[in-house]
């Protein structure tokens, strides 16, 4: 370095001091002497570093003299950039960031190196701003993370980089699994709708609550809405896309139950009302019949044909029984009534009911307090329960078994509860089907099977109780009905 090149550094420099060979600070500027406690005409020596309180930047560690090599400078080896911090005098406690270079001062012969050329430019606020994006990505990140909403970040390519805890529990992949790999949560027929709605993002266009279908990684189908942004660098070019997600899979499936149940009420003031004027046609009809088949000759044709017409209105009128009980307006008789009792007097029944080929368990409570309910009805419930579990062990090729049992639920807000519980290893259902099953002539056997389940959710709601229904496909069902308890 020449001479002119060491004044315009000295002159530009934040802080600059001229170390002699022999230690000795042969010259500083103000800032120098401010920051790092030194003066003209001092002579800190070999340990200078630590005595001017410099440290690594990335560190607490004190610099040492071979850190900072004034003895390769004294050799004739310039020190190009580096960076450190100091906490010297002129600091008052807080860190200094410096980017320091040094040159060595050749003699005039150019034989020696007679003093080293230390300069430093403060980079400070360079790296105050460096630690104020870390610290905001580092805060940016625990949102991420913390957010209870699945949350990803793709390449333009659609490529994964990033994929938070949420996003983990709601569709079973880990970050390490979907690492650089495109989305694994597309089923195949939704692949095309995929790719669409990528080519929408990559627009740049900012799409709120997009509904979609995705695949959970065990094979279950998951309802969301997603919304995505692109993320864009300073030039505003795209460089990925960032999306989030919200599971509305329990929020669809309780509207859809609401929905249900406007369906199954209406459709139940629409039997009550068929009914009841069917009933009035039938009590004309059957009382006409009677009269006439007093006229009729006994053992004749026109004997014959009235006995069949009776025939077909106690039929109907078995089925307009149905349809009010599943109105909730069939008469109820209420009386005092032991579960485990009423069916202790039914396993004779419910045995011949199920078939010899269907091994029946039967598990009753003791000491079951008593519930208010007509007997002839809840009857009508346990024969159709029975029924629809033979009905679904019926086909499957499995032993088939059937678990029948009373007890007493514990108590929640509906207060005291007794059940019955009707259980089988069948063909079990999904959700679609589980959805319609106690419509009226629903069946998955058969068409026209009639109103049986409709039928029993219409008593039971009658007596103010509920039924819960558990099933899955190939597992079999489980069908709970409650009963409130005599206060």
């Amino acid at each position: 370095m020449h001479n002119s090149d060491v004044i315009r550094s000295l002159l530009t420099a934040d802080c600059s001091l001229v170390i002699e060979r022999d230690g000795t600070i042969s010259s500083c500027n103000a800032a120098a002497a401010d920051l790092l406690g030194v003066e003209q005409g001092s002579s800190p020596g070999w340990e200078f570093p630590a005595q001017c309180g410099l440290f690594f930047p990335d560190s607490s560690t004190p610099l040492r003299f071979e850190d900072f090599p004034l003895g390769r400078i004294f050799s004739g080896s310039p020190l190009d950039a580096v960076e450190v911090c100091v906490r010297g005098p002129g600091t008052v406690g807080e860190e200094v960031w410096l980017s320091v270079i040094a040159e060595p001062v050749f003699s005039a012969s150019l034989d020696d190196v007679v003093a080293a050329v230390v300069l430093c430019h403060s980079i400070t606020d360079r790296k105050k701003a460096l630690q104020g994006l870390e610290d905001a990505h580092a805060a940016l990140q625990a949102l991420v993370q913390a957010s209870p909403l699945p949350i990803l970040a793709m390449e333009p390519n659609g490529r994964i980089n990033f994929w938070n805890r949420a996003a983990e529990k709601v569709f079973g992949w880990t970050e390490a699994e979907v690492y650089g790999r495109s989305l694994p949560f597309v089923p195949d027929e939704r692949k095309e709708e995929s790719r669409r709605m990528r080519a929408q993002d990559l627009k740049g266009d900012v799409l709120l609550n997009r509904e979609i279908r995705r695949q959970h990684k065990n094979g279950s189908l998951i309802d969301l809405t997603v919304s995505s942004a692109p993320i864009r660098d300073r030039t505003g070019a795209i460089t990925g896309t960032i999306c989030v997600y919200v599971d509305v899979t329990e929020r669809n499936r309780l509207e859809e139950h609401v929905r249900q149940s406007a369906r199954l009420d209406s459709l139940g003031v629409l039997a009550g009302g068929i009914a009841h004027d069917f009933n009035n046609l039938l009590t004309s009809i059957l009382g006409n019949a009677s009269l006439a088949i007093e006229d009729a000759t006994p053992g004749s044709e026109q004997e014959r044909a009235i006995r069949t017409i009776m025939t077909a209105v106690d039929r109907a009128a078995a089925l307009t029984s149905q349809m009010l009980a599943y109105a909730g307006h069939g008469k109820i008789c209420v009386e005092r009534l032991n579960l485990t009792w009423l069916i202790q007097q039914m396993l004779p029944l419910v045995r011949s009911s199920i078939g010899s080929a269907i091994v029946l368990s039967v598990e009753l409570a003791r000491n079951l307090p008593d519930v208010e309910a007509d007997h002839r009805q809840i009857r009508e419930v346990l024969v159709n329960l029975i029924l629809n579990a033979r009905e679904g062990i019926e086909g499957t090729g499995r032993d088939g078994m059937v678990w029948l049992r009373t007890g007493m639920a514990m108590p929640d807000e509906c207060g005291a509860r007794c059940f019955i519980e009707v259980r089988d290893n069948g063909c079990g259902m999904e959700r679609a089907t589980q959805d319609r099953i106690f419509d009226p002539f629903f069946s998955t056997k058969f068409t026209g099977r009639g109103l049986g389940l409709a039928a029993v959710l219409g008593i039971v709601r009658a007596h103010k109780g509920s039924i819960q229904v558990v099933s899955t496909r190939g597992e079999g069902s489980s069908f709970l009905v409650y009963l409130p308890v005599v206060r």
